[in-house]
């Protein structure tokens, strides 16, 4: 009997056309669903901390394209003489009264001031001094840097005892 247009006419086309249709194992399509649900949680678990990491790994690279871990570049005008590295430290002492020196950073370029380290109250603070003159430029906490901020653990903002003005 010749298969008609309109199979919903003929029963008899009706059952050609559902016997003929593949059968489909139910364990595979199961097997799949499950699969796929597992991957869509796992995705939903992993997806917070991917999107964490991506933001401050783009915070240190766009912020080290055009300024140091410390903020922008501090210049300073050459000169014939430097001074000593004890004489450009006791500067930066003296700007933090008994404070004590953890870190010397030599200045990589000419035009560029050297960088102290010093301990003052529990805090390390980043003092810029002029190698030329041996004098205070700038001074920068260095735990308030963009670069600082980017270094920690990323899930830092979610510890409460940070939002008591929240409470």
């Amino acid at each position: 009997m010749p298969l008609c247009l309109f199979p919903f006419h003929s029963k008899i086309a009706m059952t050609t056309l559902i016997d003929s249709a593949p059968e489909r194992k139910p364990s595979a399509s199961r097997f799949y669903a499950i699969a796929w649900r597992w991957h869509f949680y796992a995705g939903l678990y992993v997806a917070p901390f991917l999107i964490m990491l991506a933001l401050t790994g783009l915070a240190m690279v766009f912020f080290t394209g055009f300024q140091t871990r410390l903020g922008m570049t501090v210049h300073v005008t050459p000169q014939n003489q430097v001074q000593a590295v004890t004489v450009q430290a006791k500067a930066a002492l003296d700007a933090f009264p008994g404070a004590t020196l953890n870190e010397y950073v030599a200045p990589p370029t000419r035009d560029v001031a050297s960088w102290f380290a010093v301990t003052h109250a529990g805090v390390t603070e980043m003092v810029a001094v002029d190698p030329y003159t041996a004098t205070v430029i700038k001074t920068v906490d260095k735990d308030s840097t963009v670069f600082a901020w980017a270094e920690q653990d990323p899930w830092h903002f979610a510890d409460r005892r940070r939002w008591r003005s929240l409470d």
